[in-house]
This record gives C-alpha cells, sequence and structure tokens, in this order.
C-alpha cells in the first residue's frame, strides 16, 4: 500500500524532515518495521504555528459564513469515504487496531462530523437581551488551536477534533502520535481536496518535546487534549500559566454497577465491550464491574466465558476481534499489573498473559479477576488493557461509594429493570457521562470530564461552542435604567 508520509503545513504536503532524519515505526503484530517516517523537529512545528496563525489573522477562513465552513467540511467527509479502507488497513500497521474496528470508528467519526457540520448553522444566532442595557451575546472563532490526538485512534480523533475546531472558524495545528502518525495524513489529505485554505489546517507528528514546544507557543490561543493523566496534568499547568483554554480528556477507570434487579448477562456483555474493545485501550472502558455479591459467581464466570471466546489474530484479517496491544511499553505495563493483581490476592479466572499461538506481536490475552477489593491498586489505577475486574457491594450506599472512590471520572453504567431506579443510581455518580443498561460511546453528545478525568468537553454542540469567543455587544441603555438617570449639574 502506497502510504503517504510527512507533515502537511500550509496547504502542502511536506514529505521530509528538513534535519533528514527518520524513525522507524514497529507493527504490534510483527514487531518488524511496517514504515519508515521523517522525524519532525522544531522549524516544522515551528512552521506549522506560523501558518495557522496567519490563517486565522490574515486568511479567508475564520470569515467565512458558517454554511460555507461546514459546506467545506462535508465535502471533506465526502474525499474521506473513499480512505476509510486505507485509514483501517494503516491502522492496523500502526497501533494494532483490528480493520474492522478502523473501518467502524472511521466511519462513525465521519457520521459525528457530517451532523455537526448541518447542525452547527444554526448555532450562532444572535441572542438578544435587556438587563440594565439592551445588549446582544453573539460568538466568533476563538483562534489558533492545538489538537494533539492519541495513539489508540489517532484517525477517529484527529478528524472530529480538526473538524469541530474548523466548523468553529479556528485554525489548527494537530500533533498525531508519534507511535501512529499516518492514518491522520489521510484526513489532511480530504481537507486540501474540499478546498481548505492553506494554513488553517497543519499536521506535523512528533515527541513530547515538540508538544510541549506547540502548546507553549504565543501563538497557540487553545489547546485540546486526549491522552495520559500525567501528559495532561503538566499541559494543565502551561495552560494555566499562560491562561489559555485548554480542553483535556485524560484516563478513566470506569464503573458498571449492576443493581439488584439488573440483568447481569446485559450487564457482562457492555463491560466485556467497553473493556476488551480496542484491547482495552480505551479511556472510557467500563473496567471495574460492581455486583451484589451473590452475583459475583455467576459474574465472573460469564465474563471469563466471554474473555475466552474471543478471537485474537492478525489485524488485518476481517475475522479479527482483537487485535495486540500498540506498544512493547504497554504490553509491558498490561503484564505488570496482572502480576500485581494476583500480589494483592485477586484471583486470576481468566487471561493474563501471551495467548498460544502467538510467539511474537504483542498480543495479550483477555483477562479476568475476581475477588478484587476497590482499595487494591488493580481497581484504582489506569491499566489501559483487557484488563476486567469484579467486585461486590452490600448495598446501594456501598456501590455509589465504591463506584466514586477513583481518582477519575470519565464514564459509568447503571444496570437495573427499573430505569428510573437506575436514573436516580446514575444521579450519585461522580462522573461525565452514564449508560443505563449498556455501554455506550456517544460522540455526538458533549463529553464532560471531571476530577483526573480531565477539564472541558469536546464533543457535541457544547464542544463546538468551546471553540468560539462569546462576546457581549453592548448597544444602548434600556428604558427602564435611562428612566432612573440622573444628569449632576
Amino acid at each position: 500500500m502506497d502510504v503517504r508520509r510527512g507533515f502537511f503545513i500550509n496547504g502542502e504536503f511536506i514529505p521530509r524532515a528538513a534535519s533528514g532524519r527518520s524513525l522507524e515505526l514497529i507493527s504490534p503484530s510483527t514487531e518488524e518495521v511496517s514504515f519508515q517516517v521523517p522525524e519532525a523537529g522544531e522549524s516544522e512545528i515551528d512552521s506549522a504555528i506560523a501558518a495557522a496563525r496567519r490563517a486565522f489573522d490574515e486568511g479567508p477562513w475564520p470569515r467565512m459564513t458558517t454554511k460555507e465552513r461546514a459546506e467545506v467540511i462535508t465535502a471533506a467527509c465526502d474525499a474521506l469515504e473513499s480512505k476509510i479502507e486505507a485509514a483501517a488497513q494503516i491502522q492496523a500497521d500502526e497501533m494494532g487496531g483490528p480493520v474492522t474496528l478502523g473501518r467502524m470508528t472511521a466511519r462513525s467519526a465521519t457520521d459525528v462530523v457530517r451532523s455537526m457540520a448541518a447542525e452547527v448553522i444554526g448555532y450562532d444566532e444572535i441572542d438578544a437581551r435587556t438587563g440594565q442595557w439592551e445588549y446582544e451575546m453573539r460568538s466568533s472563532p476563538y483562534g489558533v488551536v492545538a489538537a494533539i490526538s492519541p495513539w489508540n485512534g489517532p484517525f477517529a480523533a484527529t478528524v472530529m477534533k480538526g473538524a469541530t475546531a474548523l466548523l468553529a472558524g479556528c485554525t489548527v495545528v494537530d500533533k498525531p502520535p508519534l507511535e501512529a502518525p499516518l492514518s491522520s495524513l489521510l484526513f489532511a489529505e480530504a481537507l486540501s481536496e474540499a478546498g481548505l485554505p492553506a494554513g488553517a489546517f497543519n499536521l506535523v507528528g512528533g515527541d513530547g518535546r515538540l508538544g510541549e514546544r506547540l502548546v507553549s507557543s504565543p501563538d497557540v490561543d487553545m489547546i485540546s487534549f486526549t491522552g495520559g493523566t500525567a501528559v495532561g496534568k503538566s499541559i494543565g499547568r502551561i495552560a494555566g500559566e499562560q491562561l489559555k483554554r485548554v480542553v483535556l480528556e485524560l484516563g478513566g477507570k470506569s464503573a458498571a454497577v449492576v443493581l439488584p434487579d439488573g440483568n447481569l448477562e446485559s450487564a457482562v456483555r457492555a463491560v466485556a465491550s467497553g473493556v476488551f474493545f480496542n484491547t482495552g485501550q480505551v479511556c472510557s472502558s467500563l473496567t471495574r464491574l460492581l455486583v451484589p455479591a451473590r452475583m459475583a459467581d455467576e459474574a465472573v464466570d460469564r465474563l471469563a466465558g466471554f474473555a475466552l471466546g474471543l478471537r485474537l489474530g492478525d489485524p488485518h484479517d476481517d475475522t479479527t476481534q482483537l487485535g495486540p496491544l500498540a506498544t512493547r511499553r504497554q504490553f509491558e505495563r498490561v503484564s505488570g499489573y496482572v502480576r500485581l493483581g494476583i500480589e494483592e490476592g485477586a484471583r486470576l479466572a481468566a487471561g493474563g498473559s501471551r495467548p498460544e499461538p502467538f510467539d511474537r506481536g504483542w498480543y495479550f490475552s483477555p483477562t479476568v479477576f475476581a475477588g478484587v477489593r476497590n482499595s487494591m491498586r488493580l481497581a484504582q489505577e489506569e491499566i489501559f488493557g483487557p484488563v476486567a475486574s469484579v467486585l461486590t457491594y452490600r448495598d446501594e450506599d456501598d456501590a455509589a461509594a465504591q463506584a466514586n472512590d477513583s481518582v477519575y471520572g470519565l464514564n459509568g453504567a447503571v444496570f437495573s429493570a427499573d430505569e428510573e431506579r437506575a436514573v436516580t443510581f446514575a444521579a450519585r455518580l461522580r462522573t461525565g457521562a452514564v449508560t443505563i443498561n449498556g455501554f455506550a460511546q456517544n460522540f455526538s453528545a458533549p463529553r464532560h470530564h471531571i476530577k483526573d478525568s480531565g477539564i472541558g468537553v469536546r464533543t457535541g454542540r457544547e464542544g463546538y461552542e468551546a471553540h468560539r469567543l462569546q462576546k457581549v455587544y453592548n448597544l444602548r441603555p434600556a428604558a427602564t435604567a435611562m428612566q432612573n438617570l440622573k444628569v449632576v449639574s
């Protein structure tokens, strides 16, 4: 497959780094070199920032109507239709995601963007109000956005982050992950084909040094980051010092709570979908299953059975359900947490190691632990792998306390035969999203984050509005205020 490599800066594809240096990308399934890519340096990221700044300050994109911008982004979605298969195949080599997963997430991302492009035309209406003054609320594009995407879903994240900022009239410098920089270039191709003005979207892959240079630049007005909590906190400190707007979508350790009248089979299926999806490399995974003590054995048996029935294999094979973990570092991390869980006293009910017959590649069996206590590190720390823990609770107060006993607050689920009861319980959970009787990744809705899971919102209407500057236009004193004015002679 002929894969474009390099950078997209000021409307042009740059195939080589100014330094002449390159990096080797290692396939997670074969541990062999899959691609060689140019290694970006300061000159590339600085050029991209300068292009985005000029495009915002002088270019047409922020000054176009919302409808005009929506037409360009919709045209880019049309252009992406022919690139979805390439994105899926590239990601299989970049980060080990099965092609079926790659196709699904790519189509989902373009569907969400199409929907948003159709809806934003009505978002920017003038809101006329009256207080002491008659005034109007209007919004305008916020500025230059630094968008940093994660390695566990680089294409979809780049598309949704970039499209949201662009629809709002912002210009963008996107930094795809060092481990998986290539699939995101397909979005740059689609934007170029759709007629996006030069400099409105720029893409430069690189390491953490370039990321820090990007977010620290005085020419960047806003930061949108998805990734690990430690890096997110570092970015948050930079943003705080410079008083930049920031959206951080970070880690999670989400709980699925089965109330006494809940359907255990549905809960197990939802948890399995959440924790084994993308080999567990998903921040919103449901990694803790909380059940009444009488359900514990059945819950473990059902979840272990589900795990053992999944098909691991070549990510390019359409029959593969789970591919390898993305990196050797991630394989070692997950292996270490399995050893830790056993040392802490949890019982390994399924998986826990490299599965047969894989003698190469960073494959890891879907893993289930029983007898987990919420005080264990296994239950508290984000593993970012296919590892599920089954815990028990005494009553609903205990269930809510355990679910909330986490530094994270990203996602959750509640299962009950009575939807009203489930919703009432869900209100007690300190998390940004809760699904009733299922597992959902609803990117058309706003995704809020609290605690160590981040701040701000990057999707839905609220995600769009986070990229807009709300401005007050004071027009004239209201009549009642005029009546109370006194002239002092």
